[in-house]
């Protein structure tokens, strides 16, 4: 017998080594070799006993029975009937299940409120920085405690968005002030490449907006897409308007110059006396992590975004690793993260404040948090300590209706916010033997201007004289005459830019054209995209006595030609920070354009053709075309050259009949767009047929070619001369 005792002993004991409930909590705790939630009974079970070792083993034993599970919540009556008959060892008939759904309907619990599990919240956001400029009041990122920001870093950045697939809610981008981030561009394109749920490029945004507010809430306040920025505007959304227009379709805006609300933050639960029973219903049902969202920073991913903000504000232990599915966490795992609800009173009916007042409510807990981390706002005395006192305790539990008077709902942006309207523009003016002209607009066109700048040649002294008594910027080079060149426009714009800041908007005007009365102040009050290429309507005059005569433009018979509503030299509106004109940022117009002809079409096809946007289609920027001859009839200037000269223009399918009038020397041909281009002899010229010749030469033959001319070829230019040799 005593040996029997024994064997058994060792073979208890041998059993207690198996078992694997190591933890020392109080109370319940998940098992991950059963995978079941375990009381402190059931662990000494689990250590002492065999059987139910064993039972769990098999996946038998308590809280593995099909018809109940302790870890998920009780439904009714029924499921704790369930609970109570498996605990004590009384097996499932067939009718169980039934009776037990019958119970649960007949007398249903009322469930407890829990946190949410990120993957049911509506939104995730990756915190790319929480850099921001403005100091609202109680800043849910904490921004005007930040004394050092940080900036996500694009392998960060690539990483987070990556650990959120699968996930069906919208991804969004915020801050801090997102669009400051150094590497905002980057970042927003790295996020159109990953996260694809909404891949089509966006063509909203292009054409003038008037109203900001009302275009947000009626284009860009649906909230049923997958992607989705947060701003407060300002001077990077300014700067990256159109790469930010063709991916987000959501965009929550707010520039806080309106009358939004924010509650106090940094007040602990424990200095307002909230007991512990009363605190779990008032932190499980939080506002903000129901209705908001969870959170990626460079330290973690957290289920709530004040938990974020707080992690990062005091340096905390960062939180879940950002790896893929981080996001299923169920409530039941959030863990050490609700610690930092204990530092959060967002859930707490307080007094709140309008965000525009700029000044931080904080405990006495926080207020040496705080000093310890230099809060610039602590430093700066924009704090106020709540008084505990004031306090009445009464359940309420915080919702978020407080956020925004009803009028403002849906407006969140303010009319007069001037922050992405332009904000400094420049024009550039080639004039070269218009000076009679230009006697007539200059002065009405000048002061529109920051800066005009007008480029003229050495020997016009007359175009001289006259920018001389109107204060625009005078440049002289005669690099229009470059090699020979007939008069090459692009070679003068390129003089006028080196002169210029190129630090916002521009304007390529004609030295023959007036713009329309109070021009700047109509301009300036628009919003525009500046990836759009600008253009107006162009009125000719009809009678050269008008423009002298008539002491009001707007009272002139106009003509109004069909053809002169494009976007031709006469005026080009575009933004230095247009994705179009990245190159030509850099290495401005080509040289391959001899005359004043096509240097206009070259620019607007860097544009592409969604992106030429009329600047008003009800006549408000209608400009006046003063008359001097016919058109083109000044693209070669008044010089006698040896270059090269303008033919005409015309695609492949055409031969320009101008060129029958040559009889020896050379034609160069030239793709507006690509400014790919050949040089072939007049009688070569003539042997080829053009179809031939065009598909032989040219990789894009549905262009538009420029035909130039000159008789005699330098050395270098021989070296090049296209033949029909065959090789």
């Amino acid at each position: 017998m005593n040996q029997e005792k024994q064997e058994k002993q060792e073979k208890q004991e041998n059993q207690t080594n198996k078992c694997e409930c190591t933890d020392n909590s109080e109370g319940i705790f998940w098992c991950p070799r059963h995978k079941i939630n375990k009381t402190q009974h059931w662990k000494k079970l689990c250590q002492t006993k065999p059987a139910y070792f064993e039972a769990w083993e098999k996946g038998i034993g308590p809280g593995q029975n099909k018809v109940w599970d302790p870890s998920q919540k009780s439904r009714g009556l029924g499921d704790t009937v369930a609970k109570i008959t498996s605990a004590i060892g009384i097996k499932p008939c067939g009718g169980c299940k039934e009776r037990q759904d019958k119970l649960n309907k007949l007398i249903p619990y009322k469930n407890k409120a829990e946190m949410k599990s990120p993957q049911n919240q509506w939104c995730i956001q990756i915190e790319i920085t929480n850099f921001c400029p403005n100091s609202c009041s109680n800043c849910t990122r904490h921004c005007p405690h930040i004394k050092t920001p940080y900036f996500m870093t694009l392998d960060c950045f690539e990483k987070a968005v990556k650990s959120m697939e699968g996930y069906e809610g919208m991804l969004g981008i915020q801050g801090g002030e997102p669009t400051l981030h150094p590497q905002f561009e980057e970042i927003i394109t790295l996020y159109n490449e990953l996260w694809t749920p909404e891949k089509a490029v966006l063509n909203v945004g292009r054409e003038p907006i008037i109203d900001f507010g009302d275009y947000h809430s009626k284009v860009l306040a649906d909230s049923n897409h997958r992607r989705g920025l947060w701003s407060a505007l300002g001077r990077g959304y300014y700067k990256h308007f159109e790469l930010i227009h063709e991916i987000f379709p959501y965009q929550c805006l707010n520039d806080h110059q309106n009358p939004a609300i924010h509650t106090p933050l940094l007040i602990t639960r424990k200095e307002l006396g909230i007991k512990d029973r009363d605190w779990v219903k008032f932190r499980n049902n939080c506002w903000v992590q129901h209705k908001w969202s969870s959170s990626i920073t460079p330290k973690g991913a957290f289920p709530c975004e004040i938990m974020a903000s707080l992690d990062m504000l005091y340096n905390g232990p960062g939180g879940w690793d950002i790896e893929p599915g981080w996001w299923k966490r169920e409530f039941k795992d959030f863990g050490r993260m609700l610690d930092y609800c204990e530092m959060c009173s967002a859930c707490i009916p307080l007094k709140t404040r309008e965000a525009r007042e700029n000044i931080q409510d904080i405990s006495e807990i926080h207020l040496e948090k705080l000093k310890e981390v230099q809060s610039p706002a602590i430093e700066k005395g924009n704090y106020q300590i709540y008084n505990p006192k004031k306090f009445i305790h009464d359940n309420t539990i915080r919702s978020s209706d407080f956020y925004m008077p009803l009028e403002y709902k849906n407006r969140r942006i303010s009319k007069n916010n001037k922050s992405i309207k332009p904000k400094y523009l420049e024009g550039v003016m080639v004039c070269v033997d218009l000076g009679e002209q230009l006697k007539q607009t200059l002065h009405k066109n000048v002061d529109y201007f920051d800066s005009l700048v007008i480029v003229t040649t050495s020997d016009d002294t007359k175009t001289q004289e006259i920018v001389k008594q109107t204060g625009a910027t005078l440049v002289i080079s005669d690099s229009c005459y470059n090699n020979g060149d007939s008069f090459n426009k692009g070679n003068m714009i390129n003089s006028g830019l080196e002169q210029m800041e190129l630090k916002d908007w521009v304007l390529f005007i004609d030295a023959d054209i007036i713009l329309p009365e109070n021009f700047r102040n109509k301009l300036f009050d628009l919003i525009l995209n500046p990836g759009c290429l600008y253009y107006t309507r162009r009125l000719h005059i009809l009678d050269k006595k008008d423009y002298k005569d008539c002491p009001a433009l707007r009272l002139i018979d106009f003509s109004k030609p069909l053809d002169n509503f494009q976007p031709w030299g006469y005026f080009q509106l575009w933004n230095v920070n247009a994705r179009s004109l990245k190159e030509f940022m850099k290495t401005k117009y080509p040289s391959c354009f001899c005359s004043a002809g096509n240097v206009d079409t070259w620019f607007q096809y860097r544009y592409p053709k969604d992106k030429k946007i009329p600047l008003c289609k009800t006549g408000d920027f209608d400009v006046v075309h003063i008359p001097h001859g016919d058109l083109s009839s000044r693209w070669n200037g008044n010089r006698n050259n040896t270059g090269w000269t303008y033919v005409g223009q015309c695609n492949f399918n055409n031969v320009l009949p101008q060129i029958n009038q040559y009889k020896n020397g050379y034609i160069r041909i030239v793709d507006i767009n690509t400014c790919e281009l050949i040089i072939i002899s007049i009688e070569d010229f003539f042997k080829q047929q053009t179809i031939t010749m065009f598909s032989r030469l040219f990789k894009n033959t549905t262009g538009l070619y420029e035909y130039q001319y000159k008789e005699k070829l330098t050395e270098q230019e021989l070296l090049n001369v296209w033949n029909n040799t065959p090789e």
